[in-house]
């Protein structure tokens, strides 16, 4: 019975440490925990998107300069592109957090009212919607230049795929 009520006594005891160690029950009215911190660190980093803004209109196929400020950051954020309040596409991964990026907007991007840039930072968690800004249509005859180019180079492998068949001898 005595090695029994050991044993007990044992496990909770290991169940009171891992109780604490995790943060469910703080050790002290100091004790933080990992949640606690990362909530501090978001509201004391911020981010806030100077550019584009709601007056914003930039073409498809241009270059365009995204700019921003961040307090309390790391040294690298990531941007995204929201259409209509969904995530569009990532326009950068990671870029250094010096304020500005250079975005070559996609050419054959759909034209809309509705975009915005979303930029965070993964380590704090600060972030920034823009507001809704305007990409018109692509730049204009651009993609009739690829067209032309596609057909051109359509005939004139054509032209090479039949040469070469006329300098072998028929098989059947």
């Amino acid at each position: 019975m005595h090695r029994k009520n050991l044993a007990i006594l044992a496990i909770i005891s290991l169940c009171i440490i891992a109780i604490i160690s995790i943060g469910i029950v703080p050790l002290s009215n100091s004790h933080r925990t990992i949640t606690d911190i990362k909530q501090a660190n978001v509201r004391s980093a911020s981010i806030t998107i100077n550019t584009p803004s709601s007056s914003t209109s930039w073409s498809a196929g241009t270059t365009n300069t995204i700019k921003w400020t961040s307090s309390g950051c790391s040294n690298y954020v990531t941007i995204k592109l929201y259409k209509d309040g969904s995530y569009d596409s990532t326009i950068t991964s990671s870029t250094s957090n010096n304020g500005e990026y250079s975005w070559l907007i996609p050419p054959l991007i759909s034209a809309s009212s509705r975009y915005q840039i979303y930029i965070i930072d993964f380590s704090s968690g600060a972030h920034d919607y823009s507001d809704y800004f305007t990409i018109t249509g692509s730049i204009p005859g651009f993609t009739w230049i690829y067209v032309i180019l596609g057909v051109v180079m359509g005939i004139a492998v054509i032209g090479v795929l039949l040469r070469q068949k006329q300098n072998f001898p028929r098989v059947f």
